[in-house]
C-alpha cells in the first residue's frame, strides 16, 4: 500500500508494523530434543534463503534504514510493497 493511507483503510494497522515473520507449519521430529535435529533445522533455514536474499537485496534498494536502524512504517521512506 503506497503512502500515504488512512485510518479507514480495511488493514491501516497492519501497515503500521514494522516487520513480519515467516512460520513452518511442519510438525517438529523427533530428534528436536537432541543433536540430530541440527540437520533437519539447517534444512528448514536454507529454504528461507531465497526469501531472505531477496529481503537483503530489496531492503539495500530502498531508503529503509537511518542511523538508529530501521525506520517506522508511516513515516518518510518507509517501504511499500
Amino acid at each position: 500500500m503506497p503512502l500515504p493511507w488512512t485510518d479507514e483503510q480495511p488493514r491501516a494497522e497492519r501497515l503500521r508494523t514494522a516487520g513480519f515473520q515467516v512460520r513452518f507449519r511442519v510438525q517438529l521430529p523427533h530428534e528436536a530434543e537432541c543433536p540430530a535435529f541440527a540437520p533437519w533445522f539447517v534444512e528448514r533455514l536454507n529454504e528461507l534463503l531465497p526469501a531472505h536474499r531477496w529481503l537483503v537485496e530489496y531492503l539495500d534498494s530502498k531508503d529503509v534504514f537511518d542511523d538508529d536502524g530501521p525506520r517506522k512504517l508511516g513515516t518518510t521512506g518507509a517501504v511499500g510493497v
